[in-house]
């Protein structure tokens, strides 16, 4: 008898039920909801700036590409706004007024001088396009020209600014009238 008394000890040790009860899950469930209810907004926010950085760095490498084009080829290479993303079209000749570039931009090297891209004649360097709610504002009208110094044209220089729609971020990029641009955050 003490025998079975033994095994049946042993039975119920070896094959004990584990688990979480109902209150520890309802617990783990409400710290998991607060957690994320945290997390997102920071999540989203985050982002957004990375989107904002991105297309800054790409507006960036599209400038000093057109600068270094124009030194490197001698020619007076221009930055323009684009109409839209399915066309190579300059949206406008203006060099005053502040201007939203939503759809993209267009670097080319404007043979015939007219700061305006005609197709067969001046030269396409890159296209760049935004994303979807990506925009940068131009305070020096459609375009920019650089020279075959690598300068800016007369009055070119100004200030671009990257953000997003719904977005307090956002990244601004100076050029001087040497060509060369900064960035910073405001």
């Amino acid at each position: 008898m003490n025998m079975d008394v033994r095994y049946a000890r042993f039975y119920r040790a070896e094959y004990k039920q584990s688990g979480f009860t109902l209150i520890e899950l309802m617990i783990s469930i409400a710290l998991l909801v607060i957690l994320i209810t945290v997390a997102i907004p920071s999540f989203v926010s985050l982002l957004a700036r990375t989107q904002v950085v991105s297309s800054a760095q790409t507006l960036r490498s599209a400038l000093s590409i057109a600068r270094s084009e124009s030194i490197k080829r001698d020619w007076q290479v221009r930055v323009c706004n684009l109409e839209s993303i399915n066309s190579i079209a300059c949206n406008g000749t203006s060099q005053v007024g502040t201007k939203i570039w939503s759809s993209g931009l267009l670097v080319f090297h404007d043979v015939n001088d007219d700061r305006v891209f005609t197709e067969g004649v001046d030269e396409t360097v890159r296209v760049y396009s935004f994303p979807a709610g990506i925009s940068a504002t131009w305070n020096r009208g459609d375009g920019l020209n650089y020279l075959p110094s690598g300068r800016l044209d007369w009055g070119s220089n100004g200030t671009f600014e990257m953000n997003l729609d719904n977005s307090d971020y956002s990244i601004h990029l100076v050029l001087n009238s040497t060509g060369r641009v900064r960035s910073f955050e405001p």
